[in-house]
């Protein structure tokens, strides 16, 4: 696979930084919601497993936009 690699302007960054925490925090208030209104305790542990993966993507995302 041939995967260019640019550097990420700072407004880009931002931008996509303001998008994903946007979506982690909705994410993280959705398994709040899950948990507490009982839920059943697989769709908490799969909610709670996507937004670890999710938090895991943004990471190594940012890190490779820096370089």
């Amino acid at each position: 696979m041939n995967h260019e690699h640019r550097k990420i302007s700072l407004a880009e960054r931002l931008i996509v930084t303001l998008g994903v925490g946007i979506s982690l925090a909705v994410m993280a208030v959705v398994l709040i919601r899950m948990a507490s209104t009982g839920a059943h305790p697989v769709a908490v542990c799969l909610m709670a497993a996507a937004l670890v993966g999710a938090l895991v993507v943004a990471m190594r995302l940012w890190r490779g936009s820096q370089g």
